[in-house]
């Protein structure tokens, strides 16, 4: 009797985590897409905005205090209103920096669209990873938390996937454009997400 109560209690845990884990996997792959955008992108906003060194060099770099702010907020966000709060600081913020980059036409919407993204990956860091860790069981927070980051590098390589076709596609018209869909690709998993948040993902506890 006990050991079958056992056994269903597993099988629910394993449901919880593949639940939680496949629900983060969302900003994961997010994340991953704006990581891996990034190099394929660069040679064509060089061109098209006549980018010095020193301002590629800006541009790059501005991801990094952006994470710093981004992870310092989200904390804050998701002790004040609650973990979903934080992980919709996170889409919206992807999506926004997502929006902000392939959009651009001056660089100056470069810069603070790139800084955006930084923003969006240092509150991913924070938001996801704790949400996932509270809401799936004690023993089986690892393999939750996993999830995320196995979905950061699928979505840095599925980037350059989405780069090499795009490079190599019959029409000019999309060559010259694909840096503009490399940054607009984070916005898809992070939309999605904010979806299930708002219909099916519970606050954890």
């Amino acid at each position: 009797m006990n050991e079958n109560i056992e056994e269903k209690e597993e099988k629910i845990e394993e449901r919880i985590v593949r639940y939680v884990g496949s629900f983060v996997c969302l900003g994961g792959f997010a994340w991953g897409m704006d990581l891996g955008s990034v190099s394929g992108a660069l040679p064509g906003i060089r061109t098209r905005f006549n980018l010095s060194r020193v301002e590629i060099g800006t541009f790059v770099g501005l991801a990094s205090p952006g994470e710093v702010l981004g992870a310092f907020i989200a904390g804050i966000v998701s002790d004040k209103l609650g973990r979903r709060n934080g992980i919709v600081l996170c889409d919206v913020s992807f999506c926004a920096s997502g929006l902000i980059l392939a959009l651009a036409t001056s660089k100056i919407q470069l810069f603070i669209g790139r800084f955006t993204a930084g923003f969006a990956a240092g509150s991913a860091i924070v938001s996801q990873v704790l949400y996932a860790s509270e809401l799936a069981p004690s023993k089986r927070r690892g393999k939750a938390t996993a999830f995320f980051e196995v979905a950061i590098s699928i979505g840095f390589t599925f980037s350059f996937f989405v780069f090499f076709l795009a490079e190599h596609s019959t029409n000019s018209k999309n060559e010259s454009r694909s840096w503009r869909l490399l940054f607009a690709l984070p916005t898809i998993p992070a939309f999605c997400q904010l979806i299930l948040l708002y219909c099916y993902a519970p606050e954890s506890p």
